[in-house]
């Protein structure tokens, strides 16, 4: 059996692994099963992630009534997942006056954040790496990390939950696992039209 996440930017990789495997291919999603038939013309089987349901107490709405609107990214801190996205647009609203809004990123520490910065932000938006740093110390912007078990918890604490990913076709993104979590825990979500995220939030 060949569980398949997800396809490599170059496309060869899986061509080469695909024509030598006689068994069955396994995917997570019509999406990516979409994506074999397409680029491959091989028949897969979706086999879906399960997830465990929020408890009473992580459905409990945590958010205080304090004027902020929350906002939360619960993903890798990578390119594709578009956190350099995100942090454009807080770092905008910040600039033009919403001081009511505060931005967590859940998939990194505090202490990691610089050095897994990705070098290609700095020349899509130049200052942005400034600006960040500035929004972090003035507490407008935080990063942590947080346990799996603790997800519905967290989530419940934001006003929205954003999953930004870029990518299309075979490099979209195939089975985002915090956008599933997010709709399970009934939490606002934005996404972009990455791969398998707006059949998800459909």
């Amino acid at each position: 059996v060949a569980s398949l996440h997800n396809m490599p930017q170059d496309l060869s990789i899986s061509a080469n692994v695909l024509k030598l495997f006689r068994g069955n291919i396994v995917v997570p999603s019509k999406f990516l099963q979409t994506i074999i038939k397409k680029y491959f013309d091989l028949p897969s089987t979706i086999l879906p992630y399960y997830f465990e349901l929020p408890d009473s107490q992580s459905k409990t709405n945590e958010k205080a009534a304090d004027g902020f609107i929350k906002l939360l990214q619960p993903t890798r801190f990578t390119n594709w997942k578009g956190s350099h996205l995100s942090l454009k647009v807080v770092c905008d609203l910040l600039d033009e006056g919403y001081r009511n809004v505060l931005f967590t990123h859940g998939g990194i520490s505090q202490k990691d954040v610089y050095t897994k910065w990705d070098s290609r932000w700095d020349i899509l938006y130049p200052g942005l790496k400034e600006r960040v740093k500035a929004y972090t110390k003035a507490g407008k912007l935080s990063f942590f990390k947080y346990n799996f078990e603790d997800t519905y918890k967290v989530f419940n604490k934001y006003d929205y939950i954003l999953h930004p990913s870029i990518g299309v076709g075979h490099e979209g993104d195939p089975n985002p696992i915090a956008a599933q979590q997010a709709v399970i825990s009934n939490s606002f979500i934005i996404v972009s039209s990455s791969g398998n995220l707006p059949n998800i939030v459909n």
